[in-house]
């Protein structure tokens, strides 16, 4: 992390991915903070021997409502840089407002083909070999990025719900008006809301388990109901959607058993038994 009096940058690398995220107080110090980045990128490329491609670099503002119209002017050595509204990075569709619409499309675009797969192989093979195909071809992708937009927007996971309907009632032989409830229970298959809260809270298990002070779990633990603290109060609806503060609220919704759990295998595993016991439509029913 870099600060000075007019913002910070923090650096995050993965793999091969190198993204810079700059905060600043107004639209010209943000401005001129990244354009600052951009040349610390293009002087260090160039002591050692590399060059940044400027048209595959993006520059993305991130804003709390479309009616902000702020905009910055970036290069890379008198090259434009493009500020965009959406960006693919790691095989997730990142946007300007964190509302993941394009992800939502991309998710339900990507698994549509998989119900015709199930639908052509269902004369030919048993219900488990359905299902195997069922958890690599849909399961997997709802997976990937459930952590980003599963706790963003109703119409967000309605929509990834819509369709893992269709596989299911392809996989079962139901009509369209058939309830599909009955049957994620017999197959053992978590609904999308399930699979939100599971991935969830066995992402935020890890913190638990891992930084939770003694005394802080001792704290805890001292509790009737074993519920973590909400320390933060946002009035931002991104924030209120993040997966950060949803994970609080939802896994203070557990029965104490479970929150009380002290190994993350068993309690990713007494999660998903409860989970698939309540074969939740909405996350607001646990």
């Amino acid at each position: 992390m870099m600060e000075n009096a007019a913002g910070s940058i923090q650096l995050v690398v993965f793999a091969d991915d190198t993204n810079a995220v700059v905060s600043a107080d107004n639209i010209s110090n943000l401005n001129t903070i990244v354009n600052q980045t951009l040349d610390i990128f293009h002087s260090w490329f160039a002591v050692n021997g590399l060059k940044i491609n400027a048209s595959k670099t993006n520059v993305m503002l991130f804003r709390s409502t479309s009616k902000n119209k702020d905009s910055i002017q970036c290069e890379i050595n008198g090259e434009k840089v493009n500020v965009v509204e959406v960006v693919k990075f790691l095989g997730v569709y990142i946007d300007s407002q964190l509302k993941w619409k394009e992800e939502l499309n991309y998710v339900v675009k990507a698994i549509s083909p998989a119900c015709y797969v199930l639908r052509s192989l269902r004369n030919d093979v048993t219900i488990k070999h359905l299902k195997m195909v069922y958890y690599a071809l849909v399961e997997s992708r709802l997976r990937y990025s459930i952590l980003f937009w599963g706790g963003s927007y109703d119409y967000n996971i309605q929509k990834a719900f819509v369709i893992q309907k269709r596989a299911v009632r392809t996989m079962v032989r139901i009509q369209q008006q058939e309830s599909c409830k009955p049957h994620f229970t017999d197959l053992n298959i978590l609904t999308v809301p399930s699979l939100y809260v599971l991935v969830l809270l066995t992402h935020l298990s890890k913190y638990i388990f891992e930084y939770e002070t003694e005394e802080e779990r001792l704290r805890r633990e001292s509790t009737r109901r074993k519920d973590l603290q909400l320390q933060q109060v946002t009035h931002l609806n991104v924030a209120k959607h993040s997966s950060f503060h949803k994970s609080l609220k939802l896994f203070n919704r557990l029965p104490t058993e479970i929150k009380g759990l002290v190994y993350k295998s068993e309690f990713h595993n007494k999660l998903k038994q409860f989970l698939l016991k309540k074969c939740l439509y909405h996350i607001d029913e646990l």
